[in-house]
């Protein structure tokens, strides 16, 4: 028998109690033993709205201060990806033949413009000095038109090419109506996706009586329209994309 001495005293020790086991927080009253697979939940869209705002929206820290909770990376191809699960096709083949053309536009144009630099302006200049030359040794310098000087040249690229550049903008401008409202679908595609997503997770986390918390599948669903104005046109202008892009990120390809 153990014994402790206490002030030189012999004491017989205490038993000590077995601490209770862990257990988990079961929110009342939704028990496993209260509800099953065909028990009806009250209002639950209410209550995925509810989630969706403590979860998804701005989230109130011990310092009295309010940020947005931590929004996850979403990358391009995820997006796509989500997107080819839409029970429609986002994109109508009329707006998808429109975004091709427009895009063989911006290619075009730009191909203009990188084909235009002071070396080539350069090449250019040469051409006509070697062209004149050529008619002075045969006696008709006289039928060739006014000379142009490098820096005429050299001005007339810089200025072929600031419209050149403008002509892409325009081509990816008149694209951005159509990417906005492929862009409109799939923000409610993937909103009744969140949606569904959050009641099936209810429904299981109800089941067994523990409290629920968002699955990552909800949270990347949701993340994912917060993403997309990262690869999208702004609609200030203040950014363009070529339309091949902006449609990539939807998983069309043109």
């Amino acid at each position: 028998m153990k014994w402790n001495l206490i002030f030189g005293q012999g004491k017989k020790a205490e038993p000590q109690q077995p601490s209770p086991a862990p257990t988990l927080e079961l929110s009342a009253p939704e028990t496993a033993s209260a509800v099953s697979d065909s028990a009806p939940v009250l209002d639950e869209r209410a209550e995925v709205k509810k989630l969706v705002e403590r979860f998804f929206g701005p989230r109130q820290i011990s310092q009295g201060r309010f940020e947005i909770a931590p929004t996850p990376m979403v990358p391009r191809e995820t997006i796509a990806a989500i997107a080819r699960t839409a029970p429609t096709p986002i994109a109508t083949t009329d707006e998808i033949k429109r975004l091709r053309d427009l895009d063989r536009q911006y290619a075009e144009a730009w191909a203009l413009a990188n084909s235009l630099s002071p070396h080539s302006a350069r090449q250019a200049f040469l051409a006509q000095q070697n062209q004149i030359g050529d008619r002075a040794r045969t006696g008709t310098a006289h039928e060739t038109s006014d000379a142009w000087s490098l820096t005429d040249y050299l001005e007339d690229h810089k200025t072929r090419v600031r419209a050149a550049r403008e002509g892409a903008k325009r081509a990816a401008q008149e694209a951005e109506p159509i990417i906005r409202e492929i862009a409109a679908r799939f923000r409610r595609f993937a909103a009744s996706a969140v949606e569904e997503e959050l009641i099936a997770e209810y429904r299981r986390f109800r089941r067994y009586g523990v409290r629920y918390v968002p699955g990552a599948l909800a949270e990347i669903l949701h993340a994912s329209v917060e993403a997309l104005t990262k690869f999208l046109p702004r609609e200030d202008g203040s950014k363009t994309v070529r339309p091949r892009d902006a449609a990539a990120v939807f998983g069309i390809e043109l």
